[in-house]
Parts: structure tokens; C-alpha cells; sequence
């Protein structure tokens, strides 16, 4: 006797699910394929019941999600979700770091930040705002990178403009002018100030304001703060860069965000290891509610592997699968999960079922009569999963 899709053996389930003889689907008889007493779970060999497309769509689509959930835990056959080192700062508010593809160097890292890369800021003098300074007339005003590319701007100044008005003609002429810079006048206590900064960092960021008339000469615009590139240094090694964003030895990406000093040492990261395992549980109770034919099926299959499960810290709760982090976390650790993943394994025969709802969901609709019985005694048969589940977590425990 055989079960078709790759489901547990009859022996193996008939305790659940109270399979002692050929199916109501069986008939003893040779089949059309030569095959004998064939119990057909999950195929439709009578009259199909009247399924509408939605509930087809619902099974196809939990058949993908939990291909896409097995893609991942899969992975633990060679470990790699497992043992993904990843870098983590000291003193984040330092040195922080990302968590750079091909990181996983078990070597710490020294870092120290004697300053940071910084953009130019030019300020003006303090005028007062309703006062009328600048004189009548066109304003050329010339603004000059380190690259000697210039930029020029202009501002008419009208008779009766006061010295805020004028200001914000500036800024406004600035900041539509691509120039790599960006201007701004605040207004605080009766005092007006002119601001100038460029938008990037490092020396390269650094310009000069220069103009045909006495504009310049009026406001005071001056450096206050002039351009300036990054200086740290990796186990001992002094760098310079022009912005904050560094990379690091092996290729790990950080930026510098004040000065002193930071340790970036490995440390193992299950997060996509935990996600990846209670993500697998949500696909496969999405799956089992998509189908009552294929819940059956599912349940053969945990039937089969409930050491394993339970000793992974799986639980199941009227055929619900469940998994908390803390236990999905000391499964990935203790490696206790790749057990589930082996050849001819959990995930291997459930890989078969989805792959054969995606294929033909059509199969898996319910004959109108015969399918009745069955129906009934899924919540007896997810009963008795739950109690052996639980005397197999009481062994473990």
C-alpha cells in the first residue's frame, strides 16, 4: 500500500488519522496504473465538489508561500543562515557600521576619529533687518569651487528694500542655482543673519564669494567654518577621507559620527535565521487552512516527524503549528533544526505537497460524499497530533 505525493507511510499515520484498511477512495482493485490498494489522499478520483476559484487561488497561493518559506530553511543544510557573523560597533554613537555582504572576518577592528569631514559654512555680519544698507542696483555676485568652476547669481536691489529682503533674494537666487551650496537667513531677536554652507564635505566642498560691487563688502559674508576632510584611523593606520562614509577592513561599510574611539567586533546574528523558522510556520498553517485535503496531508507529514519537531521547540495547538523566537533562537544555536531539513525529510515532503498544489490545486478539491467522513474527524485526528506532540516535548524537556 502507498500513499501518493510522498506522504508518510500508511503505518506511520494510521494511528492518527485511524487508517487501518483501504480508504474510502481505495477499492482493492487494481488501479488504471497498475498500483493496488492505493490510498489517494489529497487526489480527487470522484466527482470533484463544485470549488470556486478563489479557494483554488487561496491553496496556490499558500503552496507558494511555503515553497518560498522551505527555500529558506533549507538553507541550514549547509548552515549558512546559521553562522552569518555580522559587525557591530562598540560605540555606535562613534562608528557605526552596516552589515556588509562578505563582513564575517572574526578579527576585531580598532578605529579612532580625531575629526570629522565637514563642508565650508560662510556666515555674514549681524545687521539689522529693517535697515536699508545695501545699495540700489544689480548685484553680481560670483561663488567659486575648489574645482575653479564658477557660478554666478544676481539680486536687484530696489529702493526701500530692507537689508532682510535683500538677504532672502540672495538665498532664494542660491538655492535654485545648482551651485552645490545652500543659503539661509534667520531672523532672531532683531537681528539678521545670512548663512552660507556647501552641501557636501570634505575639501572638495570648499568655495569663495566674490562680487562686482560692494554686496559682499555690505553683509560680511566670510568663512567661519572652513571645509574640511575626515581624519581616523583603522588599527593604527591613519586615513583621510572627504565625507563620513568609510569603509572599513573587509569591506565593511561604516560612517563616522563623532570623534573617539570604537571597537567593531563579530558577533553571530540569527535574526534571518529566527525569521526564517517562524516564517516556515506561518506558511505552513497558511497552507493547511487554504485546504482541508491538503491540512490531512500536512498532518501525516508532522505525524511522521514529531521527535523532531518537538525537539526543535515546535508546538501544535488543534493542528496549528507555532514557534516562539526564544525557542526558534536556541534551535538555530543548537543546531537541533537541521534535523527537519535532511534528505527525506519535513521540509523535503512537504515541498512535495506544495509543489503539487501548484501544479494541480484542482486535485486537491473535495469529493462531494466521500470526502464527508474524512472532513469530520480532521479535528479527532489534529487532537490526537497535539497529544503526541506533547509527549514527545515532555521527553525533551
Amino acid at each position: 500500500m502507498s500513499v501518493m505525493y510522498g506522504v508518510a507511510e500508511p503505518r506511520q499515520i494510521s494511528s492518527l488519522f485511524g487508517v487501518n484498511s483501504p480508504g474510502p477512495q481505495s477499492s482493492g482493485r487494481a488501479n488504471e496504473r497498475g498500483g493496488t490498494d492505493a490510498i489517494a489522499y489529497g487526489v480527487n478520483t470522484a466527482k470533484p465538489a463544485n470549488e470556486t476559484a478563489q479557494s483554488m487561488l487561496e491553496l496556490k497561493t499558500g503552496a507558494f508561500d511555503m515553497t518560498k518559506a522551505l527555500n529558506s530553511m533549507n538553507k541550514f543544510k549547509d548552515d549558512s543562515v546559521a553562522s552569518k557573523l555580522v559587525p557591530k560597533s562598540s560605540e555606535p554613537s562613534v562608528l557605526a557600521v552596516q552589515n556588509s555582504k562578505g563582513a564575517a572576518k572574526p578579527k576585531p577592528i580598532e578605529v579612532e576619529v580625531a575629526h570629522l569631514a565637514e563642508g565650508q559654512t560662510s556666515k555674514s555680519d549681524i545687521m539689522r533687518p529693517n535697515d536699508t544698507d545695501f545699495e540700489q542696483g544689480s548685484h553680481k555676485i560670483t561663488l567659486q569651487n575648489s574645482k575653479g568652476k564658477a557660478y554666478n547669481t544676481y539680486v536687484r536691489v530696489e529702493s526701500g528694500d530692507t537689508n532682510e529682503q535683500v538677504m532672502r533674494k540672495f538665498a532664494d537666487s542660491v538655492n535654485s542655482g545648482g551651485m552645490g551650496v545652500s543659503a539661509e537667513v534667520s531672523i532672531s531677536g532683531g537681528k539678521a543673519l545670512l548663512t552660507v554652507r556647501s552641501t557636501g564635505t570634505g575639501t572638495k566642498s570648499a568655495f569663495s564669494l566674490t562680487s562686482n560691487t560692494s554686496f559682499i563688502g555690505t553683509s560680511g559674508l566670510s568663512v567661519t567654518r572652513p571645509a574640511q576632510n575626515a581624519s581616523y584611523s583603522v588599527n593604527g593606520s591613519l586615513r583621510v577621507s572627504q565625507t563620513n562614509d568609510v569603509t572599513l577592513k573587509n569591506n565593511i561599510k561604516a560612517t563616522l559620527k563623532n570623534t573617539g574611539s570604537a571597537s567593531v567586533q563579530y558577533e553571530r546574528d540569527n535574526t534571518a535565521a529566527v525569521n526564517a523558522v517562524t516564517d516556515f510556520a506561518s506558511a505552513y498553517n497558511k497552507l493547511a487552512s487554504s485546504n482541508d485535503k491538503m491540512a490531512a496531508q500536512m498532518s501525516g507529514v508532522a505525524s511522521a516527524h514529531l521527535q523532531s519537531l518537538s525537539k526543535a521547540g515546535f508546538e501544535f495547538d488543534g493542528g496549528k503549528m507555532s514557534i516562539s523566537d526564544k525557542a526558534a533562537a536556541k534551535a538555530v544555536s543548537n543546531g537541533s533544526i537541521r534535523s527537519l531539513v535532511s534528505e527525506d525529510s519535513l521540509t523535503a515532503k512537504l515541498s512535495k505537497l506544495a509543489k503539487a498544489a501548484e501544479r494541480a490545486p484542482q486535485k486537491f478539491s473535495p469529493p462531494s460524499e466521500t470526502y464527508v467522513a474524512e472532513k469530520q474527524q480532521q479535528p479527532q485526528r489534529q487532537s490526537q497530533l497535539t497529544n503526541m506532540l506533547g509527549l514527545f516535548y515532555d521527553a525533551f524537556i
